[in-house]
């Protein structure tokens, strides 16, 4: 009912669905609003969502918001998620559209990223952005993985990227790996889990 009334009216839609009680349905009818809204008006959709006073919701609704957005403007839904106040909502929400944006335009995510200040919203979109590339490019995901600045994400980041690396390319990891600034223990560790 909700889907079919927001492709009319999303922004009534939205509201109605706001009002239902807590639960399942409250955050399918709004989900499904926010949707249609964006398909229509994405800017106007992520701009209620981030007005609704329960944060929980907001973290529900905002990041597949943005993803759809970033289907067709990936770059306005960037900046726009970039402009949310930093914290989960914003992490979240980068995290969102670098997932969507990277397998069309690596090289436009890899851009966006570079205007980011050093911040848990830009590690988060790096978390999300290396694994899409590592494949192409492991040294550039092992590159991106180590400016990640909070270092339990940076260390996990760079061990899911090398074993993806050493699976396809065992050779290629273990030059990277004895080329590094690693200290000698952690190299010998490293090439040791092959």
């Amino acid at each position: 009912m909700v889907a079919k009334w927001a492709e009319r009216d999303p922004s009534a839609a939205a509201a109605y669905a706001a009002q239902l009680p807590e639960g399942a349905l409250r955050r399918n009818a709004l989900g499904r609003a926010a949707q249609q809204w964006t398909n229509a008006d994405p800017e106007s959709a992520v701009a209620w969502i981030s007005r609704l006073a329960d944060p929980t919701t907001q973290r529900e609704v905002l990041p597949g918001t943005l993803a759809t957005w970033a289907s067709t403007d990936p770059r306005r839904a960037a900046d726009w998620a970039r402009a949310l106040p930093e914290g989960e909502l914003r992490e979240r929400g980068c995290e969102s559209v670098v997932s969507a944006w990277v397998r069309r335009d690596p090289e436009g995510v890899s851009d966006w990223l570079n205007t980011l200040p050093e911040s848990g919203s830009r590690d988060r979109a790096i978390d999300a952005f290396a694994p899409n590339i590592v494949e192409s490019d492991p040294a550039g995901a092992m590159a991106w993985a180590g400016s990640v600045s909070e270092e339990k994400r940076r260390v996990g980041l760079q061990l899911r990227l090398l074993n993806n690396w050493k699976r396809n390319d065992p050779a290629g990891a273990r030059a990277w790996i004895e080329a590094t600034d690693l200290p000698a223990d952690a190299k010998s560790a490293l090439l040791r889990a092959e």
